[in-house]
């Protein structure tokens, strides 16, 4: 006796997977063209959109640049929004954004101050570089500030037994924990240090840079307390850029638990 499956109970075509039925819209850019490494492109009078190097399949991050008057003090020249990464190809791609400011003899080379969204190393990198550089000020939310400085402490040391448990009860196996170890204290060693003060900066503050008042959105998920950016959702009460929040096509944001908070 041999057993054969019941044709009729099959559909008689291919059923596509769900994922296959949904549309796939396309998003459209308002710039045919990304700005090339140490060159930039102006969006918006006064707002300039730079990419910085990075490694990897995500191989860039974007950095803003905003007119900035001295409304707050720090003189004339540009109010920065995150940093890069620190790398050698980083610092290199801001050297030449500054040797083609003073090429065209203007002050777009100088930097007022220094924003920063959140603490990941590829946003706040370069961020003690350029504040050291140029004498500007730190600007950025209280918790990602010091939650950058703890996490930068550990660079160098073993993973602490504390948190090898912690992933061990996450259910991680042998093999992740053990790439884990190998990998445990990497957070600062492409984060420049960071200055020992900063300007703190927190949700619903109006910030004056340049000719616009920014108002200033803080949340939670990708980072602990992320501020915004004109990538991620900063933007002026009054003027003509107008910012909206990011659109990933191709990355997701990131959310997780660490071992450093337990329950």
């Amino acid at each position: 006796m041999s057993l054969s499956p019941d044709t009729s109970l099959q559909p008689a075509t291919e059923v596509p997977s769900e994922r296959a039925r949904l549309e796939k819209p396309t998003l459209d850019y308002p710039f045919e063209a990304s700005p090339e490494t140490g060159k930039s492109i102006e969006v918006a009078p006064g707002v300039i959109w730079m990419r910085m190097p990075m490694g990897g399949k995500l191989d860039h991050v974007n950095v803003w640049a905003i007119k900035d008057d001295g409304h707050d003090g720090g003189g004339i020249g540009w109010a920065v929004v995150d940093s890069g990464m620190h790398t050698e190809a980083t610092v290199a791609a801001w050297q030449a954004q500054f040797t083609a400011a003073t090429a065209k003899q203007t002050d777009q080379g100088r930097l007022t101050r220094v924003l920063i969204t959140h603490m990941h190393p590829d946003h706040v990198g370069m961020a003690g570089w350029l504040t050291q550089k140029f004498g500007c000020r730190l600007w950025m939310t209280q918790l990602e500030y010091l939650n950058c400085r703890v996490l930068m402490a550990d660079t160098g040391r073993d993973a602490p037994p504390d948190a090898l448990e912690f992933y061990h009860r996450a259910g991680w196996s042998a093999d992740a924990i053990a790439v884990y170890k190998t990998r445990f204290g990497n957070f600062g060693k492409r984060i420049f240090a960071l200055p020992q003060s900063y300007r703190r900066v927190t949700d619903g503050d109006q910030l004056q840079i340049g000719a616009n008042q920014w108002h200033v959105i803080v949340g939670t998920g990708h980072s602990r307390r992320a501020g915004a950016s004109p990538e991620t959702g900063a933007r002026p009460l009054q003027g003509k850029c107008a910012c909206r929040f990011r659109e990933a096509p191709v990355i997701t944001d990131h959310h997780a638990e660490v071992a450093i908070e337990v329950r």
